[in-house]
């Protein structure tokens, strides 16, 4: 990307972004302003504190599964497929039925 694009779209997203953040502040700052006099701090605190609960117990989820996913990973050899001795345990022919 030539850099005078790239320098336009740069300060072109810094300029939206500082006057959204700078903006949203204001509102949400009376919006919350206005929320704790109305409900109070002791009931936002604790909606906060179980929000948090809430994101950890799907944090952890999530790197329990990819954990699994990582240590599962099976890598083709370009040989033959293998059946598990389970699958040949459990594996029924025509002549063993009954």
């Amino acid at each position: 990307m030539p850099y005078r694009r790239f320098l336009f779209f740069s300060s072109l997203a810094s300029l939206v972004r500082g006057v959204g953040n700078v903006l949203l502040g204001c509102f949400a700052g009376a919006a919350v302003t206005e929320l704790l006099h109305s409900v109070g701090l002791i009931a936002v605190a604790g909606f906060i504190a179980s929000a948090a609960v809430v994101l950890a117990v799907v944090r952890l989820r999530r790197r329990r599964r990819s954990a699994v996913r990582a240590r599962s990973t099976v890598v083709a050899s370009g040989g033959p497929a293998r059946s598990s001795v389970l699958d040949q345990t459990l594996m029924v022919t025509p002549s063993q039925e009954g």
